[in-house]
């Protein structure tokens, strides 16, 4: 009887294959919706009412799951627009927070700033404050702690691994390494201050001293006594941070080669011939 009907219909086993392998790889839907039509054109009044009953019910199936994944696809999308745009909210509002407190340390002690002054810089309401900060320390802690991390990042000391003839080879490296922090004068000038209450500038000049005499002990350097380590740590980390600061406050006209040449001067007639003399 099967073969009768295709005989009848050759339009039926073209659509059965063609069909299925749609189904089967999962095909597009205006696909199936085609061949429902060819189908429903050419071949209903010939197959039996069982095989139709079938097709809608297949093609419902897969307008169902379309729709579905459709739908699930617009809620990803947009439940991921709504996190990016929050997220950029979020960091907007955290940085506008953060000028806001650099611009009134400028002005004022941390101490005799408040909650309200801050919030007024800021043109925020407090509510927005706290829910990012506890409080002003709380804020105050945050920006150092990021201050301080960036300034490390910054920190470059490769010098020690050069032999003295190819010192030269730092001064060519160091003033990409300055740069960025200059372009940060204003920020940790601010942070350097006396109004800060917070004795960042030695913090800073002791990170430096610590990643000196970290790098230092994986070079030929290393089997010298602890305490003279210790020694050219401090004095390379006091020299470069007075460089800079001199550079800030004194001399902010300067370029970053320029400055990168008076630390190298210092470091072929200081610490390094100190560490060529105690070997």
């Amino acid at each position: 009887m099967s073969n009768v009907i295709n005989i009848l219909c050759p339009a039926n086993g073209i659509f059965y294959s063609l069909r299925n392998f749609f189904i089967v790889h999962n095909s597009f839907l205006y696909i199936q919706i085609s061949l429902y039509i060819i189908y429903n054109v050419f071949c209903k009044r010939i197959l039996p009412a069982v095989f139709y009953e079938e097709l809608v019910k297949q093609l419902f199936i897969q307008i169902s799951c379309f729709t579905l994944y459709f739908l699930q696809d617009i809620i990803v999308i947009t439940r991921g627009e709504s996190i990016i745009t929050e997220d950029l909210r979020v960091k907007k509002t955290k940085k506008t927070i953060e000028y806001g407190f650099l611009d009134c340390v400028k002005k004022n002690t941390f101490s005799k700033i408040t909650v309200k002054e801050l919030t007024d810089t800021m043109m925020i309401n407090k509510s927005t404050f706290y829910k990012y900060y506890d409080d002003k320390y709380d804020l105050r802690s945050y920006i150092l702690a990021k201050g301080l991390t960036d300034f490390s990042n910054s920190i470059d000391v490769s010098y020690l691994y050069f032999p003295h003839r190819e010192v030269n080879c730092y001064e060519e490296k160091l003033p990409s390494a300055i740069q960025p922090i200059f372009d940060h004068r204003k920020e940790l000038m601010i942070l350097w201050s006396k109004n800060m209450e917070s004795n960042v500038f030695e913090q800073m000049q002791d990170i430096y001293a610590k990643k000196f005499l970290i790098s230092l002990k994986k070079t030929k350097h290393k089997n010298l006594p602890e305490s003279f380590q210790i020694l050219n740590a401090n004095l390379f980390a006091a020299s470069a941070m007075q460089i800079i600061k001199w550079w800030f406050e004194i001399s902010p006209n300067s370029t970053s080669k320029e400055i990168a040449h008076i630390i190298t001067i210092c470091i072929k007639s200081g610490s390094y011939d100190i560490l060529q003399d105690t070997n």
